[in-house]
């Protein structure tokens, strides 16, 4: 397979593909399902969270059974209700949404677990950027004597990293980015090496997929565009791009006039990510994010290091590569990253530490680091200074790396929530054991209707739900042996205790905002 590594090494690069494949698909069914992957089965069924809370909520005692209803798609649905409930929602573009309201309809009939069903489209969709990344590391490696081995080296890193991993167990758009993201700049870098009209076709199509897939694939275009003006491509390809992009545009124009005409929700999704913080934890959580791609941890001071391994990385691709080569993985990262940096570190927002935000930056710093280690591992001469020349130093890197990514992914294998979910999420597991513990339950709540859907998942069918949004109009709730009160309001927790003459006591408890209490009888 790699002729410049001995046979150990090969094998272990088979090794860390399959186990990552493999751990893909672990605890697919088991995982929480929390609020983001709520949104998306709702839309894809045709819902929007004012018609799920309209239905539910201040209609007398509802099953939990009920719930299922607001998220599996009726078999006879067309894809027009699913895209009304996505146009109010236009911060997510719609393909994603759409492949899962397919994929649900062959999966239905075999199994009614519908979160399943939609999390294993993401595993499918990112097994893609499996032949994706050897792809995109054939064409930016195409003068190199080790381009295969660096596509193999990738390959591996891709299938083990707990970024790619994880984001491919949940019910959302972000495999999808990630494999379109790799899809389109291997297909610009073939355009432009073959210059002929299929390979610009080709190119155009994966565009249109990028701006379908998720809003900050425009930057991945406008880094495309970037590099071939830094690169004074000739005119002749300047123009194909334009005319790609041009009609890439123009097919996203239906989404991009939804957008304009729910401008609202979309500043109400942006104003979510301004929270005023400072530099300082700004730095921490780049650093913390970094590790997280391979180890899926926070290494505290240990971050540095592998900042230190990163910025080798680019050294020796600056280094040993062609303009043409490390030109591209600096534009792809600078251009995703940068802008949410500077913005953040400006107005103290958020956006630059969501991770997912910035998988096209990540995606380039994993090609880097994929370099790096095919070089001083291979044959071929490193250019290195003495004091890392060494082979048994980058023998060393290199272990660490992959037992580092296969004990992280085998750790995340093992828990039940991972950090790519919401801190309430943690609780949702302790919160329906606690429900479905009790003999006839009722649970009463004035939360959000998403954080319902995402705990009726774990909750038995026999537990029964009072939903509210007028505490006053409350029902008697004595037929019941157990009542909860989920996440409720203080003007919820009042009318409980001064009108009802209940006192309400913690069984579950992030914090005053969100816990689950017990009501007993005074």
């Amino acid at each position: 397979m790699n002729a410049q590594f001995k046979l150990p090494f090969n094998v272990v690069l088979v090794l860390a593909v399959v186990l990552g494949i493999g751990l893909r698909w672990a605890n697919l069914a088991t995982n929480v399902y929390w609020v983001d992957e709520v949104h998306t089965a709702t839309r894809i069924a045709g819902y929007t969270r004012n018609q799920v809370h309209d239905r539910l909520f201040d209609n007398g005692f509802v099953d939990v059974g009920a719930l299922k209803a607001y998220q599996i798609p009726e078999p006879a649905q067309s894809l027009t209700k699913t895209w009304t409930a996505l146009e109010q929602h236009p911060e997510h573009p719609p393909l994603y949404f759409l492949l899962g309201r397919l994929w649900l309809q062959v999966w239905l009939p075999f199994s009614n677990d519908w979160v399943l069903g939609l999390r294993s489209l993401s595993v499918l969709i990112s097994l893609t950027l499996l032949p994706g990344i050897y792809w995109l590391c054939h064409e930016l490696f195409s003068k190199q004597p080790a381009r295969q081995t660096v596509g193999w080296v990738a390959i591996a890193l891709f299938s083990m990293s707990p970024l790619h991993i994880l984001y491919a167990q949940e019910a959302r758009q972000y495999s999808l980015f990630a494999a379109v993201t790799v899809g389109a700049s291997a297909a610009l870098l073939r355009a432009i090496r073959r210059d002929r009209p299929i390979g610009w076709l080709q190119y155009t199509f994966l565009l249109i997929m990028g701006l379908y897939s998720h809003l900050l694939f425009g930057l991945v275009a406008i880094a495309h565009g970037l590099y071939l003006f830094m690169m004074r491509v000739p005119i002749a390809s300047l123009k194909r791009y334009g005319i790609s992009l041009g009609i890439g545009i123009l097919a996203f124009m239906p989404w991009l006039l939804m957008l304009f005409r729910y401008v609202t929700q979309v500043e109400r999704a942006v104003d979510a990510t301004q929270r005023g913080v400072d530099l300082n934890y700004l730095i921490n959580v780049w650093l913390r994010n970094l590790s997280r791609i391979f180890f899926s941890i926070d290494l505290g001071t240990a971050n540095l290091l592998l900042l230190a391994l990163v910025g080798y990385a680019f050294y020796r691709l600056y280094q040993d590569t062609p303009r043409a080569t490390w030109l591209f993985v600096v534009t792809l990262i600078g251009v995703s990253a940068i802008p949410f940096m500077m913005t953040d570190g400006i107005t103290g927002g958020i956006s630059s530490t969501r991770i997912r935000y910035l998988i096209p930056s990540y995606v380039g710093i994993q090609v880097a680091i994929a370099y790096l280690l095919t070089r001083c591992l291979s044959r071929y001469p490193a250019l290195l200074p003495p004091v890392l020349r060494p082979t048994w130093i980058w023998k060393t890197v290199c272990a660490v790396i992959m037992i580092g990514m296969l004990t992280a992914s085998l750790a995340d294998a093992n828990q039940v929530v991972s950090w790519t979910k919401s801190d309430k999420a943690a609780y949702y597991p302790a919160i329906a054991a606690a429900i479905n513990a009790a003999e006839s339950p009722v649970v009463v709540s004035d939360s959000s209707p998403t954080y319902i859907l995402a705990l009726g998942r774990l909750l038995d069918d026999r537990v029964s739900l009072h939903l509210v949004t007028r505490p006053m109009s409350l029902e008697p709730l004595n037929a019941f042996s157990d009542i909860f009160v989920f996440d409720p309001s203080r003007r919820l927790q009042r009318v409980l205790e001064d009108t009802w003459g209940y006192d309400l006591q913690a069984v579950v408890k992030q914090n005053d905002s969100f816990q689950l209490l017990t009501a007993i009888a005074r």
